[in-house]
């Protein structure tokens, strides 16, 4: 009997899970590092190429693997994490013990995905705690930053694996017939259970469309009808879009009976229009409040980073007037939070450990609080408690590492970078975003200096030259 409860490497995704990243990139799940080698490979390549195997026989024997590095520093300080959530996810033990029992000697296995996750690059925002590897948006804002030093290499990343985010990129639309035909056949099968949409932005991928219409098609079967209402559609997007082809969205989806929505939602009003740069708050206001009266199962998940944290009474204050709303948290990946070794050059004011504790400190015991405290927000599943875990993990970081985010000069770096990417905002910045959330936070920001790029010097050069030149 295969136990994930006293086998700590042990997950169900490898056996399961069909990841396709944005840029065609394959993983464990979204939470991993990258499977490398293994882009644009087919289904078949990619579940039993020779890394899989090995992956599924190292766990089967309790060994920890490296590119899951994320779920085990989740799990070593409290946080649900995605291996503990691969088994809960409408996979029950007596399907799985067979499918781990039948693993052959070298790992392969001859089971088909059962759960389809698909990201697109198309995206329209350039949101601050995202990048070129997730966002078509981001590669244009990548060249406007780093002008000349764009190139079509895989750049080794000083935390591990590979970074993207100087790659050129262009969709492969041979790519995408394959995966799309790959998740029709499954459904065809009537194995696909789940399938999760995400990006980029879900609503604009054409894959995605395409694949919810043959789920409508074979519907209309009466041998298909009862399957297809059965499979979990669960989808992460940013709520900017209300539209597909001339038709509303809302109206689209409501055929499909075990469908969910996750807003990405990092705050609300001046707080969201930071951190998802590039959409408006009232727009996306009544988009959400439409697909809600449109009767869909509607959830908000949000990066806990420092600015939402900072903004949270006003986030919360909107949120609870519906009553039962189902809240859940992200902690912010990005650095030391990842697992990785703190390297000040990357780290950045998203971060709630930048702020110093006299003014974190209390605004995260406020939510804490109101998060226990509130008389509407679901309380389903655990979701409260992971989310105040996930605050509570920062509370221990900033008091254990406290000269670390004190250092002047960590903090200068933090502000230096936020200060640059602030210059291509399309929204507002977050000097902006602070005077209106949290004074105290912004007197406290406005007090530190900052250094200037390489970057930062040529543009202003490129643009004085300019501006000579009119």
């Amino acid at each position: 009997m295969y136990n994930y409860k006293t086998n700590q490497s042990l997950c169900a995704f490898p056996w399961i899970h069909n990841y396709s990243g944005p840029r065609y990139v394959r993983k464990l799940c979204c939470t991993s590092d990258d499977v490398i080698g293994l882009d644009k490979t087919t289904e078949a390549e990619f579940m039993n190429s020779d890394i899989m195997k090995q992956i599924r026989l190292d766990m089967l024997a309790g060994k920890k693997i490296d590119v899951c590095h994320n779920c085990y520093h989740k799990e070593a300080n409290g946080i649900e994490n995605m291996r503990e959530n691969s088994f809960r996810m409408g996979v029950t033990e007596e399907i799985l013990q067979p499918i781990f029992e039948n693993t052959r000697p070298d790992g392969t296995i001859f089971n088909k995905p059962s759960y389809y996750d698909n990201r697109t690059i198309h995206c329209n925002l350039q949101c601050v705690s995202c990048g070129p590897t997730f966002s078509s948006e981001h590669i244009k804002l990548f060249e406007k930053m780093s002008p000349g030093h764009i190139k079509k290499v895989k750049v080794k990343n000083p935390n591990g694996g590979i970074d993207r985010v100087g790659n050129h990129f262009t969709v492969d639309k041979k790519h995408e017939e394959i995966f799309a035909l790959e998740m029709e056949e499954g459904l065809t099968e009537k194995r696909i259970t789940n399938i999760y949409w995400a990006g980029g932005e879900p609503f604009m991928s054409p894959v995605h469309w395409r694949v919810m219409n043959k789920m409508l098609e074979l519907r209309e079967k009466p041998a298909y009808t009862d399957y297809i209402d059965r499979i979990r559609v669960h989808y992460n997007t940013n709520m900017t879009r209300s539209m597909w082809k001339g038709k509303r969205i809302s109206e689209m989806l409501k055929p499909y009976k075990n469908l969910y929505i996750e807003g990405s939602i990092d705050g609300t009003h001046e707080t969201f229009e930071y951190t998802r740069d590039g959409a408006n708050w009232e727009e996306v206001k009544a988009n959400w409040e439409e697909f809600r009266a449109a009767g869909l199962d509607m959830k908000i998940t949000s990066v806990a980073s420092g600015p939402f944290i900072l903004g949270f009474d006003r986030y919360l204050d909107y949120f609870e007037q519906f009553p039962n709303i189902h809240i859940g948290f992200h902690q912010l990946m990005q650095n030391h939070h990842a697992g990785f070794e703190f390297i000040a050059e990357s780290w950045n004011t998203l971060d709630p450990c930048f702020y110093p504790a006299e003014i974190i400190v209390p605004a995260i015991e406020n939510a804490i609080n109101r998060l226990k405290t509130s008389p509407v927000i679901c309380r389903d599943h655990g979701i409260i408690d992971r989310n105040i875990g996930i605050l509570e993990y920062y509370l221990k970081d900033k008091e254990e590492n406290k000269e670390r985010y004190s250092n002047k000069e960590h903090l200068i770096k933090a502000k230096s970078s936020c200060s640059y990417r602030d210059l291509f905002h399309k929204t507002r910045s977050l000097s902006e975003t602070l005077k209106t959330s949290n004074p105290e936070a912004s007197a406290w920001y406005e007090s530190i200096a900052i250094k200037k790029s390489t970057n930062q010097l040529q543009l202003e050069k490129a643009t004085r030259i300019q501006t000579h030149d009119i």
